[in-house]
């Protein structure tokens, strides 16, 4: 059976390499852009995720509070906290270019087992797809 990913990012063309390689490697790609849409989708019971790849700077949207995210620049965070509410077992791949780590560090990588957070720099498209299926072994 293949694998599902999730992958949320506001960016799309810089996205669309990993979604393609993904894709090529046999997984199904769902792609969303947008905080409320990514929202909606996890609440849905019959969508289910074996990965989600997540970024960290978004758009709030409607979801969140732009002040508590800081512009945007923790969107990630939020939203993670609500991912997990609704994958509790799926991994959760936080690919990122920030490398604030008063910001990184708030993901709880020594907590959640299921989490890595990794930089897109050190990450490119081959290289998430080994990561992917290393995890999903």
């Amino acid at each position: 059976m293949k694998k599902k990913i999730l992958l949320i990012d506001d960016d799309a063309i810089p996205m669309a390499p990993y979604k393609t390689a993904l894709e090529k490697s046999d997984f199904i790609v769902t792609a969303i852009a947008d905080v409320d849409k990514a929202l909606e989708i996890a609440r849905d019971s019959l969508e289910r995720f074996d990965i989600v790849l997540l970024d960290v700077m978004m758009p709030p949207g409607n979801a969140f509070d732009l002040g508590e995210t800081d512009d945007g620049m923790r969107t990630g965070v939020f939203l993670y906290g609500e991912l997990r509410k609704h994958y509790h077992e799926a991994w959760i791949i936080v690919l990122t270019n920030m490398r604030d780590g008063v910001t990184l560090d708030m993901f709880p990588t020594k907590e959640d087992r299921q989490l890595r957070v990794v930089l897109k720099y050190k990450y490119p498209p081959f290289e998430i797809v080994e990561l992917i299926k290393g995890l999903l072994k």
